[in-house]
């Protein structure tokens, strides 16, 4: 084995590789910083709306539940799967007879 390999260089520098428009390498920086401090607060914007969107959604599905607007299953009790099945497998049928007519002319 050859032990008069050098170690590995590192790499270059992330900061030198980014075009730096006339900017110092501290103005570079602070350019960046900012941008992710830019990035973080648009996705703290976003979480915060979401999280608002689920409690609300919370809010209607419990109101809803209370006020026996939702079925406790999928489907009703005594559902024939296989008619089920041959219902939804008319419809796609139908569907795609009106697609094919409505793509031909």
């Amino acid at each position: 084995m050859d032990d008069t390999r050098q170690p590995s260089e590192p790499g270059p520098d992330p900061a030198e590789s980014t075009p730096s428009l006339g900017l110092s390498p501290r103005e570079t920086e602070q350019a960046s910083l900012k941008l992710l401090r830019d990035h973080v607060a648009k996705a703290v914007e976003e979480i915060v709306r979401l999280r608002a969107q689920n409690r609300s959604l919370v809010r209607r599905l419990a109101e809803s539940e209370a006020s026996g607007g939702i079925s406790t299953g999928v489907f009703e009790e005594g559902t024939d799967i296989h008619e089920l099945k041959a219902k939804i497998s008319s419809f796609i049928t139908s569907i795609d007879s009106y697609l094919a007519e409505t793509e031909d002319g």
